[in-house]
């Protein structure tokens, strides 16, 4: 069995670590596109939510945004996202952009 320090290791866990095995991704997320935010940026507002949430809420909700199950603003008028926990099944990003400076204050501000 390898050790934590093992490049044997490493390479096992990287591999359980890749959701390709366990899902299909939504392809619309692997486009090429301009980020939004920096990978800094990313990585803190998510390691806050991952503390929040739990690990096995954070990944089940994490699983879902890469099939494609994720928010997008409400442009239909009909008062809000509708499917499973609040998630709108829909292959776009819609307002992701306005929307932006919210989700990451939900995290962010709340260092400490």
């Amino acid at each position: 069995m390898p050790t934590k320090s093992d490049k044997e290791y490493e390479k096992l866990t990287r591999m359980a670590m890749n959701p390709f095995y366990a899902i299909n991704i939504e392809p619309a997320l692997a486009a090429p596109h301009q980020p939004l935010i920096s990978k800094e940026t990313w990585v803190e507002a998510n390691a806050k939510a991952l503390d929040e949430l739990g690990p096995e809420v954070y990944l089940k909700r994490l699983l879902e945004v890469l099939q494609g199950n994720y928010p997008v603003q409400d442009v239909s008028g009909d008062g809000g996202a509708t499917g499973s926990g609040g998630f709108r099944s829909e292959r776009r990003s819609g307002g992701f952009r306005s929307l932006l400076p919210r989700i990451l204050s939900v995290f962010t501000s709340r260092k400490g």
